[in-house]
């Protein structure tokens, strides 16, 4: 059994559904920590100009150390329009627009309360019109799971009876490698070749949102998006 594990982002790259696609099951790692200025809520698109963000608004003032599942956004900024609006104005001229805008419009203007169900909401979407189909968990419905970084992770692989467990790089600044191999799991730290593709505006801009694949590419976005071939290899996880 093969697990990915990583927190979820607001409209992710695509290494993230890399990771989910070779994985048996993905979890969502959203009882940590929320980081300011993280991609939990924001990434970018791209525009005539070249890139620029979509933040998610959400309540930080008063609540310091709360975890991502506890992030609730702030709806008295009108967020939904202004994100809305600027997917229509830098990718209206896709030649797969007309076929994932409405159903991503459906999903944004819902009354969001948490930041964490937002993501995996979009995440699940974008898993199926990619045709992934790997089995979506949240941590935080995972029983009787203990421990701190490494020692929290292996509770995880023990609890799924995992034997293996893909990782962005930057987990090894923290993950404890003997405890996990001297118990069996085999850790995989992912390194994706990002591919070039049709972009609208020129020059090509990687490690935008899975957004920027889809309205482009549309039904070759998996293809793609696993294409190795002169592709520019980055390290996985959140150093985009």
């Amino acid at each position: 059994m093969k697990i990915g594990l990583l927190q979820s982002s607001y409209l992710p790259w695509l290494g993230f559904f890399d990771q989910i696609a070779k994985s048996e099951i993905f979890i969502f790692y959203d009882d940590v920590q929320f980081e300011e200025g993280s991609w939990r809520n924001r990434n970018r698109i791209k525009t005539k100009t070249g890139w620029s963000w979509l933040t998610v608004p959400v309540y930080k003032t008063g609540h310091f150390g709360q975890k991502i599942h506890e992030v609730k956004i702030n709806n008295t900024i009108p967020w939904q329009k202004k994100h809305l609006r600027a997917i229509y104005l830098n990718y209206h001229q896709t030649p797969y627009f007309g076929k994932y805008y409405h159903d991503i419009e459906k999903v944004l203007e819902q009354n969001w309360e948490f930041l964490s169900e937002l993501n995996v909401e979009l995440i699940t979407y974008f898993c199926r019109v990619l045709g992934i189909n790997t089995k979506l968990m949240s941590s935080i419905t995972l029983n009787n799971i203990t421990g701190q970084k490494t020692d929290r992770i292996y509770s995880i692989c023990r609890g799924l009876s995992a034997d293996e467990i893909i990782v962005g790089a930057k987990a090894k600044n923290y993950l404890d490698e003997q405890l996990l191999t001297e118990s069996g799991i085999k850790i995989e730290y992912q390194e994706y070749r990002h591919p070039q593709y049709m972009q609208l505006y020129p020059p090509f801009i990687p490690y935008l949102s899975i957004i920027d694949l889809l309205f482009t590419e549309g039904d070759n976005s998996l293809e793609i998006l696993y294409d190795k071939n002169g592709g520019i290899i980055v390290n996985s996880g959140e150093t985009k």
